[in-house]
This record gives C-alpha cells, structure tokens and sequence, in this order.
C-alpha cells in the first residue's frame, strides 16, 4: 500500500496515529496471531527502517519489534525518537523490548529531543524503571514545567534510593505548584513501593517528608496511608487521629487502612479505640473490623452486641458473620427478640449466616425449651438455613401461639416434603376455622415448595383434589394457588373451572386465564371464546388477544393466532382490538388479514384503512 504523509505532516501526533491504525488495522492485528508463519523475520523489520518506506509503515513496524524485536533494532529504532511523528511509536518499541540497549537508548535520547518528545522519553524511562536514567532525570526537575512534571514522576516509577533523594532535594526547590505536586506523588509512589518490600523506615521517612510539604490534599492523604502502613502497630494512634478528623476524606482513608493495617494487637488496640470516637465513626470501624476476620476481638464485640447503641450493635453483629461460631448464639438470640427491629432482623441475618453444623444443632436443640418469641425466631432460622426438622416444625405449626405459628408455616415453604402438603393445603384453603388467618402464609410456602420439589405438580393434584371436598369459595381460593403456581397442569384445572356449573368458578377462572403468563393459555381461552353463549366469552378473547400482543412468538404462530382470533370475534371491540395487533405486527399475511376483516365488516371500513396504510408504509 503506497501511503504519503506529505498532506499531514502539520497534523498532531495523534491524528498520525490514528492515519496509521487505519490504513495498516489488519496487518497490525496479525502481530497478535498464534499462528508462528505471521511472525515475521526481525532483519525483514529492521530494513523497513532503514528504507524510504512510508512513515505509517515504519510506525506499524515500531509496533511489530515491540513483539519480536531485540538489541539488534535498537540503533534503528532510536534514530526515530527525534522525528516528532514517529517518536511515540519508537518509545513503544524500546519500553517493551527486554535488553539494557533500550535503556541506553532512551537515556541518550535526553539530550537529543525536546517538548513533548523530551516528555515522552522521560515517561519512556519510567516505564522501564531506569535506574541509569536517575541522574540525566533529576536535572530536568528545574526548567520546563511539562517536563519537570514527567520526570518528577518517572522518578516516583524508578522508586531507588537514588530517585527518592533526587525528589527530596528538589523538593523545597521548586516554584510551581504542578511540579510540587508531581514530585509529591513521586515520593509517595517510593514510599508504597518501600513499604511493599518490607524497608519500613525509608517508606516512612519519604512519608513524613510528603506531609510535610505544601502540596494538595490528596497527596498528604496519599502520605498519611503510607506512614501508617509502614508504622504497623505503631501507626495505630495516627489512625486514630484520621478517624476523629472532620476532614471525610482524612476519616475515610483511615477507615481504609483500618482494614489493611498489619501488626501485633492492631486489631485489639483498633477496638480499645472505639469509645472514643463518635457513634458514626465507631460503627464503621467495627465493619471495617469485620473486614479484617480476627477473631481475637470476638469476645468485645460479643459485649458491644450485647449493650452497644443499635447502630453499634448493628455493626457489631458484622464481625460475628466474620469470626463468630456456636459460642456467638447466645448473644445473638437476645438481640433476635429486641424491641429494636432494626436490631432484631439483623440478629436473625446474622445467624442464618453463621456456618457450621453445630449452629444447626443448637438452634434445634433450644427449639423445645425457648419461650415463645425465641421460638418464632429459632423456627424462621431452620427455614432460612434449611434444616432438616420438619417434625417439631409441624408441631409449631398449630402452636396456639400466632407468631409462633406463622414462623412455622413460613419455615415449612424451605423445609417441607410431600408429606406435608396436606398441611399447608388445608390451611391456604381456610378448611379449619380456627387457623383462618393463616391462609395468607400457608399460601406463601405452597408457592414455595411447589418451585422446590423437583415435581410440582404433585402440589397441582393435592389441590385439584381438594376442590372436590371444599365450597365455593375455598375452590376460588384453589384456583388462584393453582395460577400462582402455573404449569400445564395447573392450567388444566383452571380450565375444567372455567366451564364449570359455577358461575363464581366461571369469572375467578376467566380472570386467571386472562392475566396467564405463557401462551399455554391460548387454545384454553379461545375454546372459551367460541363457545355460544357463554358468560365471559368476551373476557376470555380479550385475554386470548393480550397473549397475541404481549408475548413472543414466530410470525406464522401469531399469524394463525390472530386468525383464530378473527374467527369467533362478534363484535367491533374485538376486531378494532384484533386490528391493533395486526398493525404492530406487519406482514404479509397480517395485511391481507386486515383487507379480510375489511371486506367482511364495512362499518370497519375507516379502521381498517388506516391500518393497511401504515402496514403498506411499513413494508416498503
């Protein structure tokens, strides 16, 4: 490809590379194939370079050594820094290639190249971690802005000893605000990269000296994280101090380091802390307490949960999901049964989180001697955490006690069995008067276990059969478990409902066909439609028409569909309703079904009209 840059050499450098990504795209993607055959020869690139070919050519080619290139494309390579358009593509040749001729080259470059260019071979260096370049970097700390900047934080990337101290001595010798900054975070940079590596006290001397510059906030929170990290355990009193700042942005960081902070006793002189600070702060330190998972400050949390500030308590009950086990029950029992709800939900969510199989034991075990409000809570508990007790679970089921009972009616929609629909059948139905308020719950968990049990219709045929030995208004209560529930089955028995004797059965049935959420209710609802005479004949085709128009579905089905539809539709309501559903989803059958609605029913003439005209616009 012939490709000149005579008509763009005053284009930025960015525009150039955007030039050259576009017309060399595909030859640029084969660098990055498995196959070994597109790798190509590195004296086949390194010719490129030093031949007439096009600019963009030699930036893809920058691009290909950047893969394959090694100390012997260096010299080609380096001749390219100075040229303004190729210089970035020369720079991501020599960051990538593994040899210390790169290094080389790129520091003689600093007294070849100037602005930008200077600039991108300073960051070049950073990259690279040039130890070599300390020296040539540090004197451009004085002078340009830009360039100051870059090298400041090249320094910060290099993070030796000899980089820190170039920042360090220039540090109260700058004028600019931007350079102070960059030098800033240069420092900050070789104070973390200290630390990492274990050099606690010159990780904390850069700090120290950071915050002791005029240089912007984020930069002395940058500095505050690093001293205290390389503190340990000694750096736990300025944590403190950060957490009693008005400054969030200080509280926040130290709330951060509160999670990372190493060191012997941090976690307890973390908790020794926490009554004097305020009851926002001392809240989330304790989450950020729970992030640590220690469990050596179980015990002060246990009291915290125990007599804390809700908020407190709260928080608290965070570290026990961490750390705590059966020896944590107690405590959260208590505080399941507070007259603080806030506080009782989040007991209860604390230990359906807890794990071990011994908490499963414990809390059955109580179950038998608790009094009735911790019964309510340890039944909700072997619902939530699945446990296998279905029986005492029964038994708590026709408690005389209501709480107790509509824990136990909800706890069985996790646990129960076939055995137990019955149960939960004769209660959702209200067959015993004495448990009438438990229709709603009972109701609940037979959604429940109809969705657990690995065949649900076995809950559909309890039902159905239930409808032969209850009134009228059981049976309508039936019909809406059974649609709650769905499936083929359950559609069925709504069904036979539907044409029922009953009239009350007819209308709850036909109002639950309607509002079904499957097209299995179609044939169902169009039976319905078409039989003479009956009551809700209209209800039925109006819900018919909703599953054409709400669900999804191949064109020549809703085609048919609609067809149908057309069939047994009496009066002009349905057909003007037909006639939307035709339009919103044009095609060739669906027009020439609108033309035969037309033709059939002229008082229609005018709907029909504009309904062909748009479909016509539409297809066209």
């Amino acid at each position: 490809m012939n490709f000149s840059l005579k008509s763009v050499t005053s284009v930025s450098g960015f525009l150039f590379v955007f030039i050259a990504l576009v017309f060399f795209g595909v030859e640029s993607n084969r660098m990055f194939a498995d196959d070994p055959s597109s790798k190509p020869s590195e004296e086949s690139l390194i010719a490129i370079l030093k031949s007439d070919a096009p600019k963009a050519e030699k930036a893809i080619t920058c691009k290909k050594l950047a893969i394959w290139g090694s100390a012997a494309c260096v010299d080609e390579i380096a001749k390219l820094l100075v040229d303004d358009e190729l210089t970035s593509w020369a720079r991501i040749s020599l960051e990538n290639i593994p040899d210390p001729a790169a290094d080389e080259a790129l520091v003689e470059a600093l007294s070849k190249v100037e602005g930008r260019s200077l600039v991108g071979v300073i960051n070049s260096l950073g990259v690279r971690k040039t130890k070599s370049a300390v020296a040539a970097i540090a004197e451009r700390l004085q002078g340009d802005e830009e360039v100051a900047v870059a090298s400041a934080l090249a320094l910060g990337k290099i993070g030796d000893a000899a980089a820190a101290d170039a920042l360090l001595k220039q540090a109260s010798n700058v004028s600019s605000k931007k350079v102070s900054n960059a030098i800033a975070e240069g420092l900050n940079r070789i104070s973390e990269q200290r630390f990492i590596a274990g050099e606690l006290e010159p990780s904390i001397s850069i700090a120290k000296s950071v915050l002791g510059m005029d240089v912007p906030k984020i930069r002395k929170i940058e500095a505050t994280r690093c001293l205290i990290l390389a503190s340990k355990e000694s750096g736990v009193p300025a944590l403190i101090e950060q957490l009693q700042s008005k400054d969030r942005d200080f509280k926040n960081i130290g709330l951060a380091v509160a999670r990372e902070l190493q060191g012997d006793g941090v976690s307890a002189l973390l908790v020794a802390a926490i009554d004097d600070l305020g009851e926002e702060t001392s809240s989330l330190l304790i989450l950020a307490l729970a992030d640590r998972g220690d469990a050596s400050v179980l015990a002060e949390m246990k009291k915290i949960v125990r007599d804390g500030s809700p908020e407190s308590r709260i928080a608290a009950m965070e570290v026990l999901k961490e750390v705590g086990g059966v020896d944590s029950l107690e405590v959260l029992l208590a505080s399941a049964t507070d007259t603080n709800s806030e506080v009782a939900v989040a007991a209860t969510a604390t230990i359906a989180q807890l794990s071990g199989q011994e908490i499963d034991q414990e809390i059955v075990s109580r179950l038998g001697v608790a009094d009735s409000a911790t019964q309510a809570v340890l039944i909700s508990l072997i619902g939530k955490r699945r446990i296998d007790a279905v029986e005492p679970i029964v038994a708590s089921a026709s408690s005389e006690n209501g709480e107790v009972r509509a824990a136990a009616l909800t706890a069985l929609g996790q646990i129960a069995t076939e055995a137990e629909l019955d149960l939960l059948v004769g209660r959702a139905i209200g067959s015993d008067k004495k448990f009438e308020s438990d229709q709603a719950l009972a109701l609940e968990s037979l959604k429940y276990v109809a969705v657990r049990l690995a065949d649900p219709t076995v809950v559909v045929t309890k039902l159905d059969a239930a409808m032969q030995r209850v009134d009228e208004p059981a049976q309508v209560k039936i019909l809406e478990i059974l649609a709650a529930i769905g499936g083929e089955k359950a559609l069925t028995v709504i069904g036979k409902a539907a044409i029922s004797e009953s009239k009350l059965l007819q209308d709850s049935a036909t109002q639950l066909l309607g509002a079904w959420m499957t097209v299995d209710a179609g044939p169902v609802l169009l039976e319905l439609a078409a039989r003479p005479g009956y009551a809700f004949r209209v209800r039925s085709l109006r819900g018919y028409l909703r599953l054409v128009r709400q669900f999804l579905m191949p064109d020549p089905q809703r085609l048919a569909m609609c067809q149908k539809a057309f069939a047994v539709a009496e009066r002009d309501e349905e057909k003007k309703l037909l006639l939307e559903v035709v339009q919103r989803y044009p095609s060739t059958g669906m027009l020439e079904l609108a033309r035969q609605i037309g033709e059939k029913n002229p008082q229609l003439k005018g709907d029909v009209d504009k309904v062909v005209k748009i479909m016509e616009e539409k297809q066209k």
